[in-house]
């Protein structure tokens, strides 16, 4: 709808925005789905034609403008953040993730005094959340390393599945982007997990045989949840339900290989089976 759309965007100034809106094209009605876009040019409002783009582009284009808002804070933080370039880790990456967990944890604004709001309740944790999060990240990279450098090398022949899965559980925990995609409450989990895959690594090198009984009740579930990722990304299917067994599965891996570091959750075949049940 031409109407509704506008470019050069720097302040909310344009109201609530509803979850759809019906456009005429054509003579024909049809549903868009409003939401506050970054685009090359700057922001603009749109009308999307799916409301899982539309959240995804929503969610983007209000911490664009939060850190148009508070540019100095954002200019600041990138400057911080330029010592984690040995461990080649983006300084946007960690300021776009330290918006959204300052400004968006609880929900993306949609209208003006819910943005108001956000902006008032998160100005002053901006610098103390990025130190936080660079020092959580540094961790993580760090742990990262050094669970890179057990799989690369010769790899016994008995225990090549074995390391084939560890390879596949690293790539599925720390990839480019991971900051900005995992999920606010588990990225404080993920040293855990790579502490897991550690002691995982020194056991199976002193009884592969062990690690062989514990591989063979995780790799259905794997499978399964590559296919169902896959799946989901194809449709551009967006199910909770998913995520839910996703962070199930990294428990369940340390409750089978790594018990004495502790789960956050009760898991087990049975409850695995529940949550599958569960996703679309």
């Amino acid at each position: 709808d031409v109407a509704f759309e506008r470019t050069d965007i720097n302040d909310w100034d344009f109201g609530s925005l509803p979850d759809q809106m019906p456009f005429d094209q054509g003579g024909v009605e049809l549903l868009g789905y409003p939401a506050l876009c970054a685009e090359k040019s700057g922001l603009a409002l749109r009308l999307l034609d799916s409301p899982a783009r539309a959240e995804t582009a929503h969610r983007v284009g209000v911490r664009a403008l939060l850190m148009k808002k508070f540019a100095q804070q954002a200019r600041l933080l990138r400057r911080e953040m330029a010592g984690l370039k040995p461990l080649k880790f983006s300084a946007e990456e960690i300021c776009s993730a330290t918006f959204d967990r300052v400004f968006l944890a609880n929900g993306v604004p949609r209208d003006k005094e819910a943005f108001l709001h956000c902006c008032e309740q998160g100005r002053e944790h901006i610098m103390s959340e990025g130190e936080r999060l660079s020092d959580l990240v540094s961790g993580i990279l760090q742990r990262h390393v050094s669970v890179q450098r057990h799989l690369s090398g010769n790899i016994p022949l008995a225990v090549v599945d074995s390391y084939r899965d560890l390879a596949e559980q690293l790539e599925g925990l720390v990839y480019p982007g991971f900051l900005l995609a995992t999920p606010i409450e588990q990225l404080g989990e993920l040293p855990r997990y790579l502490n897991g895959m550690e002691r995982r690594i020194e056991r199976l090198q002193r009884d592969p045989s062990r690690d062989q009984a514990g591989l063979a009740q995780i790799v259905p579930h794997q499978k399964r949840l590559r296919e169902t990722l896959e799946r989901h990304a194809r449709k551009a299917i967006k199910d909770p339900a998913l995520s839910t067994v996703r962070w199930m599965m990294e428990e369940y891996r340390v409750s089978i290989f790594a018990q004495e570091l502790g789960t956050q959750m009760r898991v087990s075949e049975k409850r695995l089976a529940q949550a599958w049940a569960e996703v679309r």
